[in-house]
């Protein structure tokens, strides 16, 4: 298997994903599906902006995943590159919806 092609797979894992939890959220504080952050689990309407912040976070990574796998460098540096990003936007991505919603409270 080519590197473009796991990567495109990863890309599709993703956009599906995304589309799952848009379609059937996770229940609040389920303990198996969904994104669990301080501010998520700490009330219902907080867990379903959270789920619907990180279901658009899944589709934007699949359609940036799916992007990588059509730039032409070498498979090591490709899949280091994907790797790092993964982890890397995860947490910046589960800070940042902490941070809205934690904003959105104080609004309120």
């Amino acid at each position: 298997m080519k590197s473009s092609d796991a990567i495109s797979i990863i890309s599709i894992f993703f956009i599906v994903y995304a589309l799952i939890i848009h379609v059937f959220p996770p229940k609040f504080k389920n303990g198996t599906f969904g994104l669990f952050t301080k501010m998520t689990s700490k009330n219902e309407k907080n867990w379903k902006q959270g789920q619907r912040y990180f279901a658009l976070y899944c589709y934007l990574m699949g359609v940036l995943c799916g992007s990588i796998s059509f730039i032409n460098i070498h498979n090591d540096y490709k899949y280091f590159g994907l790797f790092f990003l993964l982890i890397f936007s995860y947490k910046v991505m589960k800070g940042l919806i902490d941070k809205k919603l934690e904003i959105n409270n104080q609004n309120e």
